[in-house]
């Protein structure tokens, strides 16, 4: 990606903004008018040369209709037989929610290629289209996760056109390159889908992403032994740690302790009454990157993990966040 001097000389700004501007909104919709002008968009939305099946441009009122039709919290208004040309001018007049901007380039990603010209058509004095769908959906990620950069959002646009939110690198390396192979696929399904809510943008998958790992860090404690929830524990953490690292290993017995506590006593797994909430999404993180840290250390330390490019290669049903 294209870096600036302020990149390369102070760094990148840290991107922790949750919510779209309406200064990048309008940059978004520049981005959009452009390659919907220049034909891009004709990929998913084709306007042929009256002559013949040449694509000549980008159909304006397809592209305009389908966006109604499937991001309906941003076109609520408007005529009933249609927009023309000047939809997206329609759409700059507001601010729309966060995750209807994210749909919104999801949306393009899947419609977008690069044009290139071949042939004048001189009668009717346009040219006609040929369309590079890999180089095109590259070019748009490469412009939407640059101007996510430049304006410290959260977010980026994998290399396959989905938005997923971005947490800090070592993070991210150890939610990405982990497979889980405990032996219960349970228990791995469970963990599979923690990881994919807690990438998603919306702020709501965050609290099914703390859920879902609860449930698999209980789960967890009775690998070792069914019966016995606590001495599963303790032979988990007896199998993970050295035998000589006493100090240590009380330090992940009290963990242990404590996050199991914050899950009886938070309104994570239990919705009783009296349960306290968990609050802003930065807590959520926080309690959900500790959690998961604590079950990593533990499954590598038994010898459940495995590597997700050896093992999931040839698996259809991989979740979706792997090997982007």
């Amino acid at each position: 990606m294209t870096t600036y001097f302020s990149d390369r000389e102070f760094g990148s700004k840290p991107m922790v903004e949750e919510t779209v501007s309406r200064f990048v909104w309008q940059a978004i919709l520049s981005l959009i008018k452009t390659r919907a002008d220049d034909g891009s968009l004709a990929y998913g939305f084709p306007l042929h040369c009256p002559d013949g099946n040449a694509i000549v441009g980008t159909d304006w009122k397809a592209m305009s209709n389908a966006i109604r039709a499937e991001i309906g919290d941003l076109a609520d208004d408007g005529p009933e037989d249609g927009f023309d040309a000047d939809f997206l001018s329609i759409l700059s007049h507001s601010l729309p929610n966060t995750p209807a901007i994210l749909d919104l380039l999801e949306f393009v990603a899947r419609h977008v290629a690069q044009p290139a010209r071949h042939g004048w058509h001189e009668f009717h004095c346009h040219d006609h289209l040929q369309l590079d769908r890999d180089q095109g959906l590259c070019k748009f990620v490469e412009d939407i996760n640059r101007l996510f950069s430049r304006n410290g959002l959260a977010y980026r646009l994998t290399d396959a056109g989905v938005i997923e939110r971005t947490v800090s690198a070592p993070m991210a390396e150890l939610l990405k390159q982990s497979g889980f192979s405990t032996g219960d696929r349970d228990l791995d399904g469970l963990l599979d889908t923690a990881v994919e809510h807690f990438l998603l943008p919306k702020p709501e998958a965050r609290q099914d992403a703390m859920e879902k790992l609860w449930d698999a860090f209980e789960r967890l404690k009775t690998i070792e032994d069914p019966g016995d929830k606590k001495a599963g524990a303790t032979s988990l953490i007896d199998r993970a740690t050295a035998c000589d690292a006493a100090v240590f290993r009380l330090a992940v017995t009290e963990e242990f302790q404590a996050l199991t506590r914050m899950g009886n006593e938070l309104r994570i797994r239990h919705s009783e009454v009296g349960k306290e909430p968990v609050g802003d999404n930065g807590e959520k993180d926080y309690l959900f990157m500790r959690l998961f840290s604590l079950i990593w250390f533990m499954l590598k330390g038994t010898e459940r993990l495995s590597n997700v490019r050896n093992d999931h290669s040839d698996d259809d049903e991989a979740p979706f966040w792997r090997d982007r």
